[in-house]
């Protein structure tokens, strides 16, 4: 998988730019504010559909500008491909090989991209949704209906928690939704179950090449049980608290070190090993049911890591297409820096 070019209008502090990347390492530099994190935010929206920065996309146009327009061109193993994304006030328009698409849902999981910038350690030092995100990114780009579940989920659950909110329930249609959630649930956390159990030794030899320490890592899954919903009077339970109680949504990954619950009792250095590991093994996974790499996106994270782990992190990267923003191109490894294409902002 490869970016070739980027063309963006009225994202953020960019007028009107066009960039053309190298097949291998881009390096993207310049002082604070000159849009470095910007260009990895528009790609990483043409992947996932959404920014890694705000909630709300109408925030990404410059000021005083009526809309945004991202537009990507990329080789896959077969073909090139093209997505076009229109954003404005009463705007969207989404286009994939110059075809309208939609929605964001036709073209999330064809680009795969892995996203890394010091927030990666949330993954061990953050809540249960951190590993819940983490889990459901790695499952969209590996497999191909999964998006399509997850998002039949979160209607329903949607559905479900207006109706429990709501001052007239219906007990009958609460009933229609219970069963339709629950074999919905049940095949996301069948998937992700499936997906965790790679993870141990994955991620334990990723954690030594990162780290070099011979550390024992385990994954524990606790998936909330989906089918508790139609326990006997879970439904008075569930109207009292107006929620739902059990489901994908609430699902657990835990994370222990030879023993020790990672989140609580880990130092910094040994999160971040641990978190870049799983970015691997997550990378490992895609290449293996897509026969691709996927395209890394690492946004000046560089001067957390001692330069033992800046190495090895980034020998680890090697064999896909790389964005790599900094401050300083001192901290990149010379053997880096002779084979990259170096932007300047």
């Amino acid at each position: 998988m490869e970016i070739s070019s980027l063309h963006i209008e009225n994202f953020r502090s960019f007028k009107k730019s066009e960039f053309n990347f190298s097949s291998l390492f881009n390096i993207i530099t310049g002082k604070n504010s000159t849009g470095k994190t910007t260009i990895l935010e528009s790609i990483y929206l043409a992947s996932s559909g959404k920014s890694f920065i705000t909630s709300h996309l109408l925030n990404c146009v410059s000021f005083n500008k009526e809309y945004f327009f991202i537009s990507l061109i990329f080789q896959d193993s077969l073909r090139e491909k093209n997505i076009d994304i229109l954003i404005g006030n009463g705007k969207k328009e989404i286009q994939l090989n110059h075809k309208k698409a939609k929605g964001f849902f036709e073209i999330i999981g064809i680009l795969p991209v892995i996203f890394l910038n010091y927030k990666v350690v949330d993954i061990i030092k953050g809540g249960p949704e951190k590993r819940r995100n983490f889990l459901n990114h790695w499952l969209i780009f590996t497999d191909p209906s999964y998006y399509s579940e997850l998002s039949n989920y979160y209607t329903l659950l949607y559905q479900r928690n207006a109706l429990l909110k709501s001052m007239n329930i219906s007990r009958e249609l609460l009933s229609i939704l219970s069963n339709k959630i629950i074999p919905v649930g049940q095949t996301i956390q069948n998937k992700r179950k499936e997906a965790i159990s790679s993870l141990n030794d994955i991620v334990q030899k990723n954690f030594y090449k990162i780290s070099n320490k011979n550390i024992k890592i385990e994954f524990i899954y606790n998936p909330s049980p989906t089918e508790k919903l139609l326990k006997n009077g879970m439904e008075n339970t569930e109207i009292q608290r107006k929620r739902t109680l059990f489901g994908p949504h609430l699902d657990e990954l835990e994370i222990f070190m030879d023993g020790i619950q990672v989140r609580e009792f880990s130092s910094l250095g040994e999160a971040y090993s641990i978190a870049f590991a799983m970015r691997f093994a997550e990378k490992e996974a895609i290449q293996g049911k897509r026969g691709e790499e996927p395209i890394f996106l690492m946004d000046d994270f560089f001067s957390d890591l001692d330069e033992t782990r800046r190495e090895n992190v980034l020998r680890m990267t090697e064999g896909g297409q790389i964005f790599l923003t900094t401050l300083n191109l001192n901290i990149i490894p010379k053997d880096v820096l002779d084979k990259a294409k170096i932007i300047s902002l």
